[in-house]
């Protein structure tokens, strides 16, 4: 997202898709919730309770639907378009222009412009995890949805520095499904809490609106959340008490090279403090609980390239873009001697995702339209996500 406004054009927390509903990893159905963030995450939702309905959820950000998806989630250094308010706010100040956008997979949409220096953006969007588990658990089915509305403001205080900052509502609801067992614990509710990001852009070499080659250097940091929701105990009794869950905290820093106005590629390491969900637990839980699972800060990397090339007919260009990134396994993992939480919480290894993606670019009346198409995931997907912007 590198090219002046359309000419290199193009939200957790992603990702996002079309959401379905998670299942625990084990001998049945599964439940693994993939809640980002929003936003990413999406989601990205976490859950501290050793209850085994929550055995599969993955505390790891999704990318955000449309182009930083199809890069592979290396936006935070690219960051030139509304996604930007979401994934590095610093990247507002790159766009030339006012933008209108919104996309599939994750529902998105958003809005960005301003003067030269100050530039504000407003974004708002709805994250469902997809159903990536093996079938076989007969725990409960526990569905999770994250909505998240905010507001963000960058700034362009020195020619090659820029800073950003993005702050919002996120509104997470749990409900399990009607086709829970008998007897079963049951999970519902609704919380809200507060959620910013900060960002920073660094013009290493060249200038952002020049043609020649540049390289940029992109910072964010996302807080994590805490959250809470209810459990209604089995049986007669129904007693409820409240469940403690936790969004982990998400540092982000990624390169990006643009190369005389046709490719880009952008690189990003996300270091995830997975270890805020095991103190977590061990608040919510008895005292103890919390060294029988496993589960470790880890560094995900990905990495995306886009090549962009002028249509015969001078009515556009089309650009088509790839990446990959390492996903960890984001899941708690059970090492005490209980057999049942052995089967709910095996843990996950780390896979490599593969995304692909183009994008139609045109001018008409002094406006500038673009359209993308992703795929967020190409083997187990391939989650598609479709998406238009326009510039003017």
């Amino acid at each position: 997202m590198y090219l002046p406004a359309f000419a290199s054009f193009p939200g957790s927390s992603i990702a996002r898709h079309r959401p379905r509903v998670s299942r625990l990893r084990g001998s049945g159905p599964a439940t693994s919730l993939a809640v980002v963030a929003l936003l990413m995450a999406a989601p990205s939702l976490p859950a501290q309770t050793s209850d085994p309905a929550f055995g599969g959820w993955r505390f790891a950000p999704e990318p955000l639907a449309s182009r930083p998806a199809g890069l592979g989630g290396a936006y935070v250094a690219v960051a030139d378009a509304v996604h930007a308010a979401y994934a590095n706010p610093a990247g507002l100040t790159l766009i030339p222009a006012w933008e209108l956008n919104a996309s599939t997979l994750r529902p998105w949409a958003g809005a960005a412009g301003g003067g030269r220096t100050l530039r504000l953006g407003v974004y708002v969007s709805s994250l469902e995890p997809w159903d990536d588990t093996a079938p076989g658990s007969d725990a409960p089915a526990v569905a999770a949805e994250v909505q998240e509305v905010g507001l963000a403001a960058a700034a362009s205080l020195l020619p090659r520095l820029r800073f950003g900052i993005a702050a919002g509502s996120s509104r997470l609801r749990v409900r399990t499904e009607p086709a829970a067992p008998p007897g079963a614990a049951t999970f519902a509710g609704v919380s809200r809490e507060t959620v910013w990001t900060a960002g920073v852009l660094v013009d290493l070499i060249g200038r952002p609106r020049l043609a020649s080659p540049s390289l940029r250097l992109g910072l964010a940091y996302r807080p994590g959340l805490d959250w809470s929701v209810d459990r209604v105990a089995p049986g007669r009794s129904g007693e409820t008490r409240p469940v403690d869950l936790r969004r982990p905290s998400v540092v982000s820093a990624g390169l990006a090279w643009r190369h005389s106005g046709r490719w880009i590629v952008s690189g990003q390491a996300d270091l995830i403090r997975y270890r805020e969900v095991l103190r977590t637990l061990d608040r919510a839980t008895a005292p103890g609980t919390s060294q029988a699972f496993r589960l470790a800060n880890a560094v995900e990397p990905s990495f995306g390239v886009e090549w962009a090339s002028h249509l015969k007919c001078g009515c556009g260009n089309v650009r088509l873009r790839a990446g990959v990134r390492g996903e960890s396994p984001g899941r708690l993992r059970y090492v005490g001697s209980d057999p049942t939480l052995a089967r709910a919480f095996p843990g996950a290894p780390w896979r490599a995702v593969s995304t692909l993606g183009a994008s139609f670019v045109g001018e008409y009346f002094g406006r500038a339209i673009r359209l993308d198409l992703d795929s967020a995931d190409l083997v187990r997907g391939p989650h598609l996500s479709v998406g238009a912007s326009v510039r003017f």
